[in-house]
């Protein structure tokens, strides 16, 4: 099956039709400057290195937005994970394109 695409402005067209429906997670991020928890996050989350190497951490402030996803949402991670894979609103609220 083959889909038929307009272009870059596609995604563009969707997330201002979203907009005009009131995407409550586009509201969400007008109104909350989500960098202001990223100090206490750190703070509370990080810990002492048990030794070299490792994969480095998530963003805190990505993974505090998630749980706010799960709790607004009652998902669980894996239906998580592919919401915000699928999910317009969900890329906009992470600040994520759809990469081509």
């Amino acid at each position: 099956m083959r889909y038929e695409t307009k272009g870059y402005l596609d995604e563009e067209d969707r997330l201002r039709v979203l907009s005009k429906l009131g995407d409550s997670l586009e509201k969400l991020n007008e109104k909350i400057n989500w960098e202001i928890f990223k100090p206490l996050l750190k703070k509370a989350l990080t810990k002492e290195p048990k030794g070299l190497g490792g994969r480095p951490a998530y963003d805190y402030v990505m993974m505090f937005k998630i749980i706010i996803l799960q709790k607004l949402y009652n998902i669980s991670d894996d239906q998580t994970e592919y919401q915000i894979n699928d999910r317009l609103s969900f890329m906009r609220f992470f600040r994520i394109g759809i990469k081509r």
